[in-house]
């Protein structure tokens, strides 16, 4: 009896370590799919459970890492509740998007949650910092897209031009603008490249204007347009060519590669080319030498000393 009374005494803390180690904060790290087409979301959900109550928010962490599209979805942070060795649990869960934006394995280190919770023992409210594990995962590029530079992924792509100006009948002073939109679907238009290149055009001076990004989310689903523009002013004769718009992108609902473009134009001005003017004619050109050459004989006169001056005086008397 004495030997099972010590043996109940040694075993006692040790077991009222473990309760106590049951009764702190738990996380809980949920993320069911681990590759994705670089620009798709994978979901993440971090879960935090207490036996009592909260009384301030976890902190969660940010996950932002390189090449790492990271978003918070409406409605991300939820109240929850759990059944613990016939207790209810109080918990907070907080659920992420995360997108891979190139190829690639990506490994975030591990991730900290402060958790504030109420200590029924002692009555105080008590601060625990939880860990994660490191949090591993791919982007894939799907067969028979390797080629694609840059990668691009969505449900749908549409892309058009709209052009404001007459590119063939221009002359010094008009203008011509031209606006390409491309909008997609099943993925965010942070997404999507530039789409006018700078090009050199003879008499010619272009004014890019910033692109402008619109981007809906509807339950996770995200949809969005990148329009750019710009703006050619014709200075002298001359002009060029405006390249086609080009855009290959895979698309997720056939599994195919596709092209959206728009067609490229020809700017013609009519006009002295760049650092030349309209030539004079003969006789205009004589009247203004004549007036030249006058002008300079006076100029000369002004400036000759008056030495000079007065020997051409007494030159004139004798």
């Amino acid at each position: 009896m004495i030997r099972v009374l010590l043996l109940g005494l040694l075993l006692l803390p040790g077991l009222v370590r473990a309760q106590e180690a049951e009764d702190l904060p738990q996380l809980v790290v949920d993320f069911p799919e681990t590759e994705a087409i670089p620009g798709q979301s994978l979901s993440l959900r971090l879960t935090v459970l207490v036996p009592s109550f909260m009384p301030k928010p976890p902190v969660w962490p940010s996950l932002e890492a390189p090449n790492l599209l990271v978003r918070l979805p409406s409605r991300s942070t939820n109240p929850v509740s759990e059944r613990i060795e016939g207790e209810t649990w109080a918990g907070i869960s907080r659920h992420y998007r995360i997108s891979p934006m190139v190829p690639g394995q990506v490994v975030l280190p591990p991730q900290e949650v402060l958790v504030t919770w109420q200590d029924t023992g002692s009555g105080e409210a008590r601060q625990v910092t939880l860990t994660t594990g490191p949090i591993a995962f791919a982007g894939v590029v799907p067969e028979g897209a390797e080629g694609l530079d840059p990668f691009i992924a969505a449900a749908d792509l549409t892309l058009t031009q709209e052009i404001e100006g007459e590119p063939g009948t221009m002359v010094p002073g008009d203008s011509l603008k031209r606006q390409v939109t491309v909008a997609v679907q099943g993925v965010s238009p942070m997404f999507l490249p530039q789409l006018l290149a700078p090009v050199e055009l003879r008499g010619v001076a272009a004014y890019p204007d910033e692109p402008r990004l619109s981007e809906s989310d509807d339950r996770g689903a995200l949809s969005g347009t990148r329009v750019e523009s710009v703006t050619y002013l014709a200075e002298a004769g001359g002009g060029g060519a405006l390249p086609e718009v080009r855009l290959d992108w895979y698309d997720t609902d056939d599994g195919v590669v596709k092209t959206a473009s728009a067609p490229g134009l020809e700017l013609q001005i009519d006009g002295p080319p760049p650092g030349r003017t309209v030539p004079l004619d003969p006789a205009r050109l004589a009247l203004l030498a004549g007036a030249a050459f006058l002008g300079l004989g006076g100029v000369l006169a002004r400036a000759a000393p008056p030495a000079a001056r007065a020997v051409s005086a007494a030159g004139g008397a004798a």
